[in-house]
């Protein structure tokens, strides 16, 4: 199954990554490839992630990191949606 990433969600993990880069570089550049690879990973096991707070998505709780990868899952396509950190409040709902 492919993965495929929406500039939204791309644009989540670019910003993650240039904030910890502002501190450390090196940390910010591990975690991005960590978050990637797992993000990935969906490829193999695209229902690993629990049902999702929005009807047809599905979230990818990320293991030691706190992120929470949103996700869509096609025929034959895994389409990541967001990349939201768990401190931030879920679009749509209110804080």
């Amino acid at each position: 199954m492919n993965v495929r990433w929406t500039r939204r969600a791309e644009a989540d993990l670019t910003d993650q990554c240039d904030h910890i880069a502002k501190e450390d570089p090196a940390l910010a550049a591990r975690i991005g490839a960590d978050i990637f690879a797992t993000v990935e990973g969906l490829s193999d096991f695209p229902f690993r992630g629990r049902a999702g707070r929005v009807d047809g998505t599905r979230e990818l709780v990320l293991a030691g990191l706190p992120w929470i990868a949103v996700y869509a899952v096609t025929d034959s396509t895994v389409i990541i949606l967001r990349l939201l950190h768990g401190a931030q409040t879920y679009p749509g709902e209110e804080a």
